[in-house]
């Protein structure tokens, strides 16, 4: 069988087999069905010959500095023989890459078969990290040369905070300029908990974007999602990073959060994890990001 587009018939198939997935610890945390088929039209899938679906992936091309990268996010599979068949198929880049020169798989924990024998390289390591619980959020006062903006505010100014999204990530890896948009979608859907440190012209040094979330797993819901976080080169060791985030852990837990997950990139040189660790979260899940040339 060859890898086709998924369809709104395989959502129950999906779904089940991302849980099946989650709870052994092969996947990060499972989608709720009602998010799985706002997404299908990104799935592709590697059906069963008889009936259901052996592996599945949601597939994005993201431009970078290195090529088009195809970005699979997570790889389902109901056993090792089906990731196996899965990835051949997705490796001839034939309808999934299309334009993509390089595709990277997410794998949850750190099996390294069926990849290995494939020919896909190890990339890079992230890690998800939880905060199971928002009591008891440590105290980090911002600086007096700072303040906090909130998207709320009738004054922000969204494209001076992605000027400086562009400018804390330059460098990092895979990291292109934010044209599309992530920085305005987050923030304009999620205004009260996406924040920004000022400075005393008012121009933005740091963001944090943040906005709630669930998930079909045995955290509490709903899950407080910190998506982004970051600080001006010129402006770090000077405790904003940690201002930021404990800003937007009040506000996720004011706005019902339970719970709140961050991911860290193991690989960076800035030690994000240090920072989350400080904060209260603790390390559940590695995703490892394998590589292969299309």
């Amino acid at each position: 069988m060859t890898l086709r587009k998924a369809e709104r018939s395989d959502l129950v198939d999906i779904a089940q087999l991302w849980r099946t997935n989650a709870a052994a610890g092969l996947s990060d945390a499972a989608w709720p069905e009602n998010a799985v088929v706002s997404e299908l039209a990104r799935c592709w899938i590697l059906p069963s010959e008889f009936a259901g679906v052996r592996a599945a992936t949601f597939a994005n091309n993201i431009p970078t500095q290195d090529g088009t990268v195809m970005r699979m996010e997570p790889v389902l599979a109901i056993d090792t023989a089906a990731e196996r068949d899965f990835l051949i198929e997705a490796g001839k880049g034939a309808k999934v890459a299309a334009t993509a020169d390089t595709a990277h798989a997410w794998v949850a924990g750190d099996r390294m078969e069926p990849y290995v024998s494939l020919g896909w390289r190890l990339e890079r390591t992230f890690q998800r990290l939880d905060r199971l619980t928002l009591d008891s959020l440590p105290a980090a006062a911002l600086a007096a040369d700072y303040r906090i903006q909130d998207a709320t505010s009738p004054d922000v100014d969204l494209a001076a905070w992605t000027r400086t999204y562009d400018a804390a990530f330059e460098g990092e890896w895979l990291h292109m300029p934010d044209r599309a948009g992530t920085v305005w979608q987050i923030a304009r859907l999620n205004p009260a908990t996406c924040v920004a440190a000022l400075n005393r012209e008012g121009t933005p040094v740091g963001l944090a974007l943040s906005h709630l979330m669930f998930r079909d797993d045995p955290r509490p819901q709903p899950i407080g999602h910190v998506a982004v976080i970051c600080v001006a080169a010129d402006d770090r060791r000077r405790g904003i990073g940690r201002s930021l985030l404990v800003q937007v852990l009040l506000r996720l837990r004011a706005m019902g959060a339970k719970c709140a997950t961050i991911r860290a990139d193991l690989g960076s040189v800035h030690e994000s994890h240090r920072l989350y660790q400080w904060a209260g979260f603790d390390a559940r899940l590695n995703l490892n990001i394998w590589a292969r040339t299309i």
